[in-house]
C-alpha cells in the first residue's frame, strides 16, 4: 500500500520483502529544495527557485502534542538540563501523595480532605507502559472500582476505564500523551489534594 501526502512525501510498503521506505517526490523541477533534520530533531523543508533565496515551505514538529512537557503537578526533574533542552530526566511530582505519608490506611478509612485525588484529562491517547487490572472478580469492573483500585494502590499514578477493555493503570512514567481534538479516552492523572483546588 502506498501513501502519499500533498506534501510530496510518501511511505512505501513493500510486502513482499516486509519493509518500508520513505521518499519525497518533487512538485515543481523547476524549483531546488533541500530536506533537513536537526539534532533537535526539527525536520525542514527549505525551497528555492534560484539556488540563493531559501525560504521555508514544510516544518515539524507543528503541533502542541509534539512538545514535551510535564503534566499538572508534576516539574521537571533538571531545570538546568530543561533549559539546554535536555527532556531526558523526565517529570518528578511537586507535591507527595498523601498516601506515601500514611501507608497504612485504606481508602474506605482517609478522609477526603486529606486523601489524593484525580484530574480527568480528555480526548487522549493514553500513556505508554499500562497494565490491565481486574478490580472484581465475580461481577464487571466498572470506572468506580477502577478509581478504588488507583487510590488504593499508592504505586498507581493514574487510571483509565476504557470500554469493552476495562481498567487500565499506570505506575510508571506516563509518557507519550496526546491530546486529540476528538475522540480518544479520558486518564484520570492521581494528584496531591493540595494540587486539586488548583483546578
Amino acid at each position: 500500500m502506498i501513501y502519499r501526502y500533498r506534501s510530496g512525501f510518501s511511505l512505501d510498503d513493500n510486502v513482499i520483502k516486509g519493509s518500508k521506505h520513505f521518499s519525497y517526490s518533487f512538485f515543481y523541477y523547476t524549483t531546488i529544495s533541500y530536506f533537513s533534520i536537526s539534532l533537535e530533531g526539527i525536520a525542514d523543508l527549505m525551497l528555492s527557485e534560484s539556488g540563493m533565496n531559501w525560504f521555508l515551505n514544510w516544518e515539524t514538529p507543528y503541533n502542541p502534542c509534539d512538545n514535551y512537557g510535564c503534566l499538572k503537578g508534576y516539574v521537571p526533574k533538571s531545570d538546568d538540563e530543561w533549559s539546554k533542552g535536555n527532556w531526558t530526566g523526565g517529570c518528578v511530582r511537586k507535591t507527595k501523595f498523601f498516601c506515601d505519608s500514611d501507608t497504612s490506611k485504606s481508602v474506605s478509612t482517609r478522609t477526603k480532605e486529606n486523601d489524593d485525588g484525580f484530574w480527568k484529562i480528555i480526548r487522549l491517547k493514553v500513556p505508554d507502559s499500562h497494565e490491565l487490572v481486574l478490580t472484581t472478580l465475580d461481577t464487571e469492573n466498572t470506572p468506580d472500582d477502577c478509581k478504588i483500585w488507583c487510590l488504593n494502590n499508592c504505586s498507581c499514578l493514574a487510571y483509565a476505564f476504557v470500554n469493552k477493555i476495562g481498567c487500565l493503570v499506570w505506575s510508571k512514567d506516563l509518557i507519550d500523551i496526546q491530546q486529540f481534538s476528538f475522540g480518544g479516552e479520558d486518564l484520570y492523572v492521581r494528584l496531591a489534594q493540595a494540587e486539586l483546588g488548583n483546578l
